[in-house]
């Protein structure tokens, strides 16, 4: 039954749950093993201010919208229970209660704030039967729901930090899968199975533990130009980080110089052992930035579908690179070139799959560029398009190039034709595209401007990611849809023939904005907030 159905039903539940009630149903235990440890008027008192309480609750709780949701699901949690407390008025109860509060006093672990979680006290302070017995109760209860939302699905939704954002819903009955939990005698089980499971995110857990360490013992010194130059204070600041700094004593300049190199790396910088410009201005960011920074990455983490497929496509946009990972294991690291922040074009944020490799693919120019990039050249020279191998798909008659246009009088924001580039070298897409369809129009695909991957800077692109490794990762896409994948691209890129190899499962394709992440060795590694997109989140989770 869905939340939404049982919402509407619950005032009936209501009323022959606490009928049943009246008949002794509190020495039911519903399922709970060993919740007989108080009398049953006792429990009867606090069934009864239970609801008497929840109902006096509404209309305050309605004040907003996430408030009403959550008032909704703590009265549907009690329903389904005829209103038994789950925390209170036996010895089970209060073991569940400390394990719980425990859990909520310790938020801050997970990235949040567990003063968001208030719990109305130790589970050795409960209440006597009734009234309070019945509000501390409820507490839990809220702060619990609450917690669970926002340790598993996130305290902010997606759409209200970004607009180019676009993740699958999730779905999640936080009120259902607890009494299914209170049933089992199992709360612990219910406990750690709220924050995501994906190993990157519990390398961010332990990540922020320890730069809340940094920074409890002060955290490190700002340097200036000279004072970088000075090895004790540089090398002072690097082994805050490297594991394998801080076990010299006496570091020698070429392993300090070694340290830098890997503080360049782990921060996306070009790694030439040398403290420029770049260089000090990342290491001289805060260590209470870095903690926000964490914090920020873990909230995106939690936007993330619950369980990744076993094979998919990630695309880093801070990092611009592209990984294949099957079964766990990136099987595949190439470098990218990413969207341009500077000209609006940038990489959104997504989950879309890729349907089909495209051999030689004709590039259906976007009005936007077209309009930026072409129009002003077709004003000017009426045959740019036969110059630069494009045609018109929707042209007039005999006129493919639009030589015969009046381009001087189409207007920029309504261009009447679609600009298609034939398949060739010279193609925006190269020789290879991905084909996954999604609402931003943005693409994996190869380049004929090779020389871009050299850069370390490579916001380049119209928005899509061009990959630098694009004919290993069409082969891995393919893997599965034919027996030998090199070969068929092989083939299909013979010639300038358009070919579509439609793959025989779609592979999911995520573009991710991860600024903060943990290496298999345990090294955390920052990458530019290259779209500005931290600090916004940053200030909605200060709210």
């Amino acid at each position: 039954m869905s939340v939404a159905l049982r919402r509407h039903l619950w005032p009936l539940v209501m009323f022959f749950g606490l009928a049943l009630c009246s008949a002794g149903c509190s020495t039911l235990g519903l399922g709970e093993g060993d919740d007989s440890g108080a009398s049953s008027a006792a429990i009867s008192a606090t069934q009864a201010a239970i609801e008497k309480t929840l109902v006096a609750q509404e209309s305050s709780d309605a004040r907003s919208l996430r408030g009403k949701l959550l008032h909704d699901e703590v009265m549907e949690f009690y329903a389904t229970r005829h209103f038994t407390p789950a925390w209170t008025q036996s010895e089970a109860a209060d073991r569940r209660a400390a394990r719980v509060i425990q859990t909520l006093e310790h938020a801050g672990q997970q990235g949040l704030r567990s003063a968001d979680y208030p719990t109305g006290g130790a589970a050795s302070d409960e209440p006597p039967a009734g009234r309070d017995a019945a509000t501390y109760d409820i507490t839990i209860t809220k702060s619990l729901l609450r917690y669970a939302h926002d340790v598993r699905d996130g305290r902010v939704a997606p759409d209200a930090v970004y607009k180019d954002v676009e993740l699958p819903p999730h779905q999640f009955d936080a009120a259902s899968a607890l009494g299914s939990a209170l049933q089992q005698q199992d709360i612990d089980a219910f406990l750690a199975a709220l924050p995501p499971p994906e190993p990157a995110y519990r390398g961010l857990v332990d990540a922020l533990a320890r730069y809340r360490a940094i920074e409890a013992h002060g955290g490190w010194r700002r340097l200036s130009a000279k004072t970088a130059a000075m090895r004790a204070r540089l090398a002072e600041r690097l082994s805050l980080e490297d594991a394998t700094l801080v076990r010299h004593a006496h570091p020698t300049a070429a392993e300090v110089k070694q340290a830098l190199m890997r503080f360049q790396l782990r921060n996306g910088l070009d790694a030439d052992g040398k403290v420029g410009a770049a260089t000090l201005m990342a290491l001289n960011v805060p260590v209470f930035y870095r903690i926000k920074e964490i914090i920020a990455n873990m909230e995106r983490w939690r936007w993330m579908p619950r369980a990744l497929e076993a094979r998919y496509i990630r695309v880093n946009v801070p990092g611009q690179s592209v990984d294949f990972v099957q079964d766990g294991k990136v099987l595949l690291h190439s470098k990218a070139v990413i969207g341009q922040m500077k000209k609006g074009d940038v990489t959104p944020i997504l989950r879309t799959h890729v349907i089909a490799v495209v051999a030689n693919p004709p590039w259906d120019i976007p009005d936007d560029i077209a309009a930026r990039k072409i129009l002003p050249h077709l004003r000017q020279n009426a045959s740019y398009l036969v110059s630069r191998d494009m045609v018109l798909k929707d042209a007039p008659a005999n006129d493919l190039s639009g030589r015969a246009i009046n381009w001087r009088k189409v207007k920029a924001n309504d261009l009447p034709y679609q600009i298609q580039q034939k398949p060739g070298k010279d193609n925006g897409l190269g020789r290879i595209m991905l084909d996954s369809p999604n609402a931003f129009g943005v693409y994996l695909h190869d380049t004929p401007a090779k020389f871009l991957f050299k850069l370390n800077d490579r916001e380049r692109s119209h928005g899509c990611v061009r990959v630098e490794k694009i004919d290993d990762l069409a082969s891995l896409a393919l893997a599965g849809t034919t027996p030998d994948p090199k070969a068929a691209l092989s083939e299909a890129l013979k010639g300038d023939k358009t070919q579509r190899l439609t793959l025989s499962e779609p592979i999911p394709v995520y573009m991710v904005y991860w600024t903060a992440s943990v290496a298999p060795d345990g090294a955390v590694e920052f990458r530019p907030d290259r779209y500005g997109r931290d600090r916004p989140l940053i200030a909605r989770l200060a709210r």
